[in-house]
Formats: structure tokens, sequence, C-alpha cells
């Protein structure tokens, strides 16, 4: 399916070619970790792209080229990376853990009714999954819930949006908690999906109803 990122760089750029070089990293980037079949491959994936997962591939590099004349700018350069990424270590383990308890928990409780609900619902219609930026907050990024509106109103469309929050019920109009999928608009086809769920609906229901599903960054 096609994908567009609409999220600005926070890299401080020096021309409109290297921002157009990020903006197609970060893209083909966020499409290999939602490409991966299963939650827990796109969790390691995330950490692997993460400051400690460059941290630990550049230490590995470091001791594979060490040289004598360079053992000193080395050591210091991976020190300060081990000082900025501590502070990503420390809250990503338990935020990892809980979403993997969350995804346990819905797919134990939830998954499979909901896999038949979501069937039920997108069969016969063209489906298209939103995929927000990490940092955004669904509820108050209107260009979004229009986007996602707009594009539902063709009768033979579905949107799903892939919540970028962890635990919170905030969404593009549904309301109340939940833990798999919810539906956004009791007129038109919006649907908000966990991210831990969004794989196993990917995986047993949207590619089987649509192959060639539309997924937008």
């Amino acid at each position: 399916g096609g994908s567009t990122h609409v999220a600005p760089s926070a890299v401080p750029l020096k021309s409109k070619k290297d921002t157009r070089q990020v903006l197609l990293a970060e893209i083909a980037s966020e499409g290999e970790r939602y490409a991966a079949s299963t939650y827990g491959k796109y969790l390691f994936l995330s950490v692997k792209e993460s400051s400690v997962g460059r941290l630990t591939r550049r230490i590995v590099i470091f001791f594979r080229r060490l040289r004598i004349f360079r053992l000193v700018i080395n050591i210091l350069l991976i020190l300060l990376t081990a000082v900025l990424a501590s502070a990503f270590f420390v809250t990503a383990i338990p935020v990892l853990i809980l979403s993997a308890v969350t995804t346990l928990f819905a797919v134990i409780f939830n998954a499979r009714s909901t896999n038949r609900r979501m069937a039920k619902a997108l069969h016969g219609k063209h489906i298209r999954v939103v995929i927000p930026p990490d940092h955004t907050t669904l509820g108050e990024d209107s260009f979004l819930e229009r986007c996602a509106k707009d594009m539902a109103q063709d009768p033979h469309t579905a949107v799903i949006i892939v919540s970028p929050h962890l635990l919170s019920p905030r969404g593009l109009g549904g309301h109340g908690l939940y833990f798999t999928a919810r539906s956004e608009n009791a007129k038109d086809a919006v649907f908000l999906v966990r991210k831990g769920y969004y794989f196993i609906l990917k995986r047993q229901v949207l590619t089987k109803l649509d192959p060639h599903l539309t997924i937008i960054f």
C-alpha cells in the first residue's frame, strides 16, 4: 500500500535535501517495524533502532575496529552515548513490559471476539490503516481526525487508526476504555486499535479481507 509521512523532523538540517533524506529514513524505519508479523518483532525492532540499540552496535563496531590512536576518542563517545541513552533505557524497559502484558491481556480475553466483529465491519471494504507518529496526542490533532473522516465518507472504504497511546482512551470521537479496538464514528467506518492488537488484526483479518490494504504513515 501507499504511505505518506506528515510529522516534521526534529533534527536540525542544513538543506531541503537533508530534510528529505531524514524523512525517507524515518519512513523506511517505521515501515520496517510495522511490517513485522508479530508485536514481539515490532518491539525488538523498536529497541534495535533506539538509542540503546545504536549504542550496542557502536560498542560492537568499536571492538571490531579497535585502534590504539582511536581508543580515547571512542571511549569518550561511548560514555557520552551511554549517558544520553540511560534515560531512555530506564523508562523504555517498563513501558515495553507493560505493553507486552497489555497485549497478552488483549489476546487472551478480547482478540478473538474483536476479530470477528472487525471482520464483519470491514467486509467488502478497501482498508486504509493510518499510523500516526508516536508523539501524536489523539483528540488534539484535528488534521488527523479530518483526514480519517474524509476517507471514511467513501462507503467502500474503512479507516483504521493505530493509537500511539498505551492505555489512554483518547481517540477521534469514540468513548470508553478499550484493549483491542473501538469504533470512533457511528456513521462512518473509522476504528481505533491498540498498537499491540494491530499486528494480530493485520495477520488474521486485514490481509485476508484486503491484500492490497493501504498503510499511511
